[in-house]
């Protein structure tokens, strides 16, 4: 139950912390004006982080440890399932707009979580190719 407690833990703080900056690498562009009409940043990056971390604890609980290139494609594919859960019209433009960062911060969390999960199964060293092949 700890080690559970641990993973999840750990999950909500990447998801959180990469909803954050993917939402301040996001707002700096032309899309930004629409966003900002609507909603202040300090309102707008709660909603981003929270929709973050409901995508990413659900997408944890429901996997579980995998293996990276699972996790690498969940990750990709991220910013599809997060555009479903924040506001839709509006959200579907800032991805068309940056899909570099999008999808990029995407991978990037998603190999995050897969790196919390890997960290928790485990206390015990492995050796390259044990994690090679978990990898692979």
């Amino acid at each position: 139950m700890v080690r559970c407690l641990n993973e999840f833990g750990s999950i909500i703080a990447i998801a959180a912390i990469m909803g954050v900056l993917g939402w301040t690498l996001l707002s700096g562009g032309p899309v930004s004006e629409v966003y900002e009409a609507r909603l202040t940043f300090g309102v707008m990056t709660v909603i981003v982080m929270g929709a973050s971390v409901l995508l990413w604890t659900t997408l944890a609980a429901l996997l579980g440890p995998q293996r990276l290139l699972v996790w690498a494609a969940v990750g990709l594919v991220s910013p599809l399932l997060g555009w479903l859960l924040l506001f839709p019209p509006v959200s579907y433009v800032v991805m068309v707009h940056s899909p570099v960062v999008t999808f990029g911060v995407g991978l990037a969390t998603g190999i995050l979580v897969w790196a919390a999960f890997r960290f928790n199964v485990s206390s015990k060293r492995l050796k390259t190719g044990d994690l090679w092949n978990e990898m692979v």
